[in-house]
């Protein structure tokens, strides 16, 4: 099964921005039992994959003792773990990286989930993992919606890329010029890293991120058709109560108030993740 994932390209993924202090074994580990309570109780024999720097080959490595490797690992800039016997696939990239901040580059720490759409756990495991990652954000779109919104927010009209062009200039004439511009001016220097650069369909904020928002004020939770307080404080926020679809009205409408109400991040670069 692990090796039967195909084009990477056709995966959807979440994105967690996390703090240094849970780029550790034991959360990584605790991250894996979670997968494996989310898809049925059974254990999950994850593979480490890894590609040869010569031959470019990919190699395959079941991984027996799971804490020992990751002790091994996060000393490491990054890993890759592909699991090979559920029928839910799933890769689990925990990485460092680096962003630019002042004309500097600053360590930045996080882990994506790659997985197949579409798959109504997606919820699950934002909420689930996060909450192990103590997370500071994490943001999921359906492909198709991220895409257009992408062309949206880049101003990249060319026939080359992905995602409807067409309704990507109706997201546009619809924000009547109030949609930001991505990749933006620099942050200013008192923003830290911990402020999102996308809004997303589901989003995952810390105390610390909402704080920055200013959320919740007067009139958000109204707008959002769901706003979950967390066990951490943090909050759970989804944006429409059906996956983001940009070719009905009122999504476009709630994604144009999105971008309005907060001040994202978009001079933020994502994440380089190097193995």
């Amino acid at each position: 099964m692990s090796k039967d994932f195909g084009d990477e390209s056709k995966l959807t993924w979440l994105r967690f921005e996390i703090p240094e202090s849970s780029w550790n074994a034991t959360v990584f580990e605790q991250v894996c039992r979670c997968f494996e309570e989310l898809t049925g109780g059974e254990t999950i024999t994850w593979e480490v994959v890894t590609t040869g720097k010569i031959l470019l080959e990919t190699h395959y490595k079941k991984i027996k003792d799971r804490q020992k490797f990751f002790e091994k690992m996060v000393k490491k800039s990054g890993m890759k773990l592909q699991n090979s016997d559920t029928d839910h696939p799933l890769i689990f990239l925990p990485a460092m990286g680096w962003i630019g901040k002042d004309g500097q580059y600053l360590p930045r720490h996080g882990v994506m989930i790659m997985f197949k759409e579409p798959d109504d756990r997606v919820l699950k495991y934002l909420e689930a993992v996060a909450e192990i990652l103590q997370a500071t954000y994490c943001y999921y779109t359906p492909k198709a919606a991220f895409y257009i919104l992408e062309r949206a927010l880049c101003r990249y009209f060319h026939e080359r890329g992905t995602g409807d062009i067409a309704l990507a200039q109706q997201l546009l004439a619809e924000a009547e010029g109030k949609l930001p511009h991505a990749p933006g001016a620099c942050r200013p220097s008192d923003w830290p890293v911990m402020r999102p650069s996308r809004l997303g369909w589901l989003n995952y904020w810390s105390e610390e991120t909402c704080d920055l928002f200013g959320f919740p004020a007067q009139g958000d939770l109204q707008q959002l058709a769901v706003a979950k307080r967390c066990g951490s404080g943090a909050w759970l926020i989804q944006l429409t109560e059906t996956p983001l679809d940009l070719t009905l009205p009122e999504h476009r409408k709630k994604v144009i108030w999105g971008y309005q109400r907060f001040q994202f991040d978009m001079g933020i670069k994502t994440m380089e993740l190097s193995f």
